[in-house]
């Protein structure tokens, strides 16, 4: 083998660490471009992601409120329905209730007024009884 001088050794050794110094900066910016290229493309990704999220979301917002709309109008037509219903029905049970009443009334006018006929009948009879009672006693 050739015998290498230092001095061709330190210029070997200088060479290779450029050169390896070069390479290394390279795979460096080729991998830092790769990186900020996968960088930005999922970052718009993401972006694209969010606004379609965002979208949906809000059309989902929209068709929820809509539809809770709807349902409120619903339940405030059927309870304005249900209340006049109830309403009726309050007004046909109190119309009841007074006829019920008036029907009692009358009842008892119609039993009052014949237990006062039939007690003056009945004093009536008395009455004329004492007299017959009476006159005899008194001839």
């Amino acid at each position: 083998m050739e015998k290498i001088s230092n001095s061709q050794l330190k210029h070997f050794k200088e060479s290779e660490y450029v050169r390896r110094s070069k390479e290394l900066r390279k795979i460096r910016l080729e991998t830092q471009k790769k990186l900020s290229s996968q960088n930005s493309q999922y970052s718009k990704l993401i972006d694209k992601n969010k606004s379609d999220y965002d979208r949906k979301l809000n059309h989902l917002k929209g068709s929820l409120d809509r539809k809770l709309s709807e349902i409120r109008k619903k339940h405030t037509n059927l309870i304005t329905l249900e209340n006049s219903r109830l309403s009726q029905e309050l007004k046909n049970i109190k119309k009841a209730h007074k006829d019920k009443i008036a029907e009692v009334q009358d009842s008892q006018t119609n039993d009052i007024n014949s237990r006062n006929e039939s007690h003056n009948k009945t004093l009536e009879s008395l009455r004329s009884k004492f007299e017959k009672e009476k006159l005899k006693w008194e001839a």
